[in-house]
């Protein structure tokens, strides 16, 4: 089953979803050009408001796969919910394959050619750096790079304190401005 809401759907997206599957766009996602979405049977795959897949991103929801609000996918971004099993007696295309949850949070940006693999959490706010592979869970409010994925430091914003106060220097008033940088955590 297939529902899309008021979304902003790209002519070349091509959805492949079984009829026992479940996958939900929801209102003002957009899907770019050449996106794919894959739903074997039983996969689910939810994409909430606000998200933007970009160019050339395949999604396999055959396991399940939860994309938060206001994420942003950028181009060539692999999500897999599932991966072959590996057992040397038999051929690998008789083995059959392994589901495990993907979840990514709100408010999540991940980086051109990123990978995210079965089983992988992605925290509220996090950035996942381009050409990166996560394999396992990232922390909310992380930014995390490389082959695995790791935390390579903390979101954190900037705010700039800008004040002016009296002082008399050599008997003469004159003003003292500064500026200071204060940083803090994501709220």
């Amino acid at each position: 089953m297939l529902k899309i809401g008021n979304a902003n759907v790209a002519d070349t997206v091509r959805f492949h979803v079984d009829e026992t599957a479940e996958c939900f766009i929801e209102d003002d996602v957009q899907l770019c050009d050449n996106v794919v979405i894959e739903c074997g049977a039983g996969g689910y795959l939810r994409i909430a408001s606000g998200t933007v897949i970009n160019y050339g991103t395949w999604i396999n929801g055959s396991g399940k796969v939860t994309i938060g609000k206001d994420v942003l996918i950028a181009p060539n971004v692999a999500i897999t919910s599932s991966t072959h099993r590996y057992d040397l007696r038999s051929p690998i295309k008789e083995q059959g394959l392994r589901l495990a949850e993907v979840n990514i949070g709100d408010n999540v940006w991940i980086g051109a050619n990123v990978s995210v693999l079965a089983g992988a959490v992605i925290g509220r706010g996090s950035i996942i750096a381009a050409n990166s592979v996560v394999k396992f869970n990232v922390a909310p409010e992380s930014i995390a790079a490389g082959e695995p994925a790791v935390k390579v430091a903390s979101c954190k914003y900037k705010r700039v304190i800008f004040y002016t106060l009296p002082l008399v220097l050599r008997d003469r008033p004159t003003l003292f401005s500064s500026i200071v940088d204060v940083y803090l955590p994501l709220a």
